[in-house]
């Protein structure tokens, strides 16, 4: 396999609204925006973008060769949702899904579920389109990664050792939840003509700078030991099946053993 010489990081996250109670408040009409025109964050420069995901807020940020510009990024586009929502009465809540009350998802944008689908890169497929409770929406903290002409050779190598650096150390430091019932899964992305989005990763990890850097660092250590190790891809693949086991079921005790046995670094 060629080398992957990471060259930019950049990310789409989703962020959910409460009121001062706490109680769930859909984002639509807040923001503007969407996923063909996004609109772009007022005063916080090139490349910042929102627009509403069905109920949530969804922010781009620029794309960035810098692990601290890159969580940087995360925090200003993070800000301005906080700026926004706070005109409103109202304030981000970070979660991995949350239960909307029903008068909130009768409209058109609320009842679209999903956009394209994604794939799974163990077993190179595309990934069933999910079907979630009637009241339940989802929030990810999804992880883009470009690179020098890209190939699927490495796109798939890359992601299953984000599984690695990424998914199992996630389950160390989070708790069960609903989405990856739906979303999330081990192994899953979506091929760019830059390079790969990582799609595991729920929204947890947005409000702390230095968490942001821990993740973003991860990844070019993922890159590192795939360029370096030669018998690493190998090793991952033999593995595969006790990976996915640790991300799609939350199994803490298995995740710990294998960060140990790849010499992970936790969060």
């Amino acid at each position: 396999m060629r080398r992957i010489e990471v060259l930019a990081l950049g990310a789409d996250p989703e962020v959910f609204l409460v009121n001062a109670k706490n109680e769930p408040m859909s984002a639509e009409g807040l923001f503007g925006g969407t996923k063909r025109e996004p609109k772009p964050m007022e005063g916080l420069g090139n490349g910042f973008f929102i627009q509403e995901d069905n109920v949530a807020a969804e922010y781009n940020i620029p794309a960035t060769e810098s692990v601290e510009l890159w969580a940087k990024h995360l925090q200003k586009g993070l800000g301005y949702i906080r700026k926004v929502a706070k005109k409103h009465k109202l304030k981000p809540f970070l979660a991995p899904s949350l239960d909307f009350p029903i008068e909130q998802l009768m409209t058109k944008q609320a009842m679209e579920l999903g956009c394209d689908p994604d794939f799974n890169a163990w077993t190179q497929q595309k990934n069933p389109r999910p079907r979630p409770p009637e009241q339940m929406r989802t929030a990810a903290g999804h992880v883009h990664v470009s690179w020098n002409n890209p190939d699927d050779e490495q796109r798939w190598a890359l992601v299953r050792a984000l599984d690695v650096f990424l998914g199992l150390p996630s389950i160390l430091v989070t708790a069960p939840n609903e989405r990856r019932k739906l979303y999330g899964r081990a192994g899953a992305c979506r091929l760019k003509p830059y390079g790969a989005e990582y799609r595991v990763l729920d929204n947890f990890y947005l409000g702390d700078y230095k968490l942001s850097i821990k993740i973003g660092s991860s990844v070019y250590d993922a890159a590192h030991i795939l360029n370096n190790q030669p018998l690493i891809n190998k090793e991952i693949i033999k593995q595969g099946p006790l990976i996915q086991r640790a991300i799609n079921d939350h199994d803490q005790k298995l995740a710990a053993e294998l960060v140990d046995h790849f010499n992970v670094v936790v969060f």
